[in-house]
C-alpha cells in the first residue's frame, strides 16, 4: 500500500467513527431522547443538499476540508460544553 491510500484508509475510518459517536451521543443530551434523535436525523437532510450543491459548485477538496475543520471544532464544543449529569466515571 502506498502512502495516499493508507491516509483514505485512516481518513474514512475516522469520519466513520466520529459519525457512529455523535449518533450515539445524542441519546446523553438534555430533553427527550426521540426528539433529539429526531432532530439530528432531520439536520442531515439540507446537509446532503448543501453538500451535493458545494461539490457541484466547488470540487470535492476545499469543501471536505472545510467540514472536517467543522466537525472537530463542534466535537470539541460538544466536549466542553456537555456534561453527564449522573455519571461519575472518570
Amino acid at each position: 500500500m502506498n502512502k495516499g491510500n493508507i491516509l483514505i484508509l485512516t481518513y474514512r475510518f475516522v469520519c466513520a467513527m466520529v459519525f457512529y459517536g455523535l449518533s450515539l451521543g445524542v441519546s446523553i443530551l438534555p430533553g427527550s431522547t426521540f426528539l433529539n434523535m429526531f432532530l439530528s436525523a432531520f439536520v442531515e437532510m439540507p446537509s446532503y443538499a448543501l453538500a451535493c450543491f458545494l461539490l457541484k459548485k466547488v470540487g470535492r477538496r476545499w469543501p471536505n476540508a472545510g467540514m472536517l475543520v467543522a466537525c472537530g471544532v463542534f466535537c470539541v464544543l460538544m466536549g466542553i460544553f456537555i456534561t453527564n449529569k449522573g455519571n461519575n466515571h472518570t
